[in-house]
């Protein structure tokens, strides 16, 4: 049987509805696994319903999105140029981090799903790169979609998985990674040194990554191997 791999999902408030990025299920798909949509819940049913999930999962993946996660998770007051909050979302996604670890599942962070990695594990971010590291780099521009190339670590599961040291990406984020985790190393660096990917050193498949490979399957099929792995740890 295929593997089942769980997505997180966004919220449309304007469509009292939830959402996952079309280019996620394409991804898994392609690569053999079971796309299943995970709709944050509320917090009364949240325990019992986060066991039944991962139970029923083989893997993980953390998608994206347009927010920011509250900066109180690494104990700091929000900066002035903070984005949206999903409070729900959030506190969904770190507990069900959380189980999933807990049980060995292979595990996908993307983008924000980096970002929760890294501060799940002890980390913290930079709320706003322009401010705060005043990088020259454009990481996000609204209305188009920069992108750079990131420098990847040899010896890195990301290396074995895209055997290459360098390549461009996408870049749509403001915030990223400014402390990183005890139980983290990173695996990929922009030109600016800004940590573009991450890997668990304590678990046997927990990788972040700072852009959206998915989006970029159909300019590159070198991207494919990224959910490759995942589908190959989850089986």
């Amino acid at each position: 049987m295929k593997p089942v791999i769980g997505i997180t999902s966004d919220y449309e408030s304007d469509r009292n509805s939830f959402s996952v990025d079309k280019h996620y299920i394409q991804a898994v798909g392609q690569t053999g696994g079971t796309p299943v949509i995970l709709p944050f819940i509320n917090e009364r049913e949240k325990t019992s319903a986060i066991e039944s999930t991962v139970s029923h999962i083989d893997a993980l993946i953390i998608s994206g999105g347009d927010f920011d996660i509250d900066p109180v998770y690494y104990n700091e007051a929000r900066h002035r140029k903070i984005g949206r909050l999903i409070p729900e979302r959030t506190a969904y996604e770190f507990a069900l981090f959380k189980a999933a670890l807990d049980k060995n599942l292979p595990i996908l962070g993307i983008c924000n799903g980096l970002q929760l990695i890294n501060i799940a594990f002890g980390g913290s971010l930079y709320q706003d790169l322009p401010e705060q590291l005043k990088t020259p780099l454009i990481h996000e521009k609204r209305g188009s979609k920069p992108r750079h190339n990131i420098f990847i670590d040899p010896q890195s599961i990301l290396y074995t998985t895209l055997q290459t040291t360098e390549i461009e990406v996408t870049s749509t984020h403001h915030q990223a990674i400014k402390f990183l985790a005890p139980k983290l190393k990173a695996t990929a660096w922009a030109q600016d040194g800004v940590i573009e990917a991450v890997e668990s050193t304590a678990n046997r498949f927990v990788i972040g990554v700072q852009w959206h490979p998915e989006r970029l399957i159909n300019d590159n099929h070198i991207w494919k191997g990224l959910f490759n792995k995942l589908i190959q740890a989850a089986s």
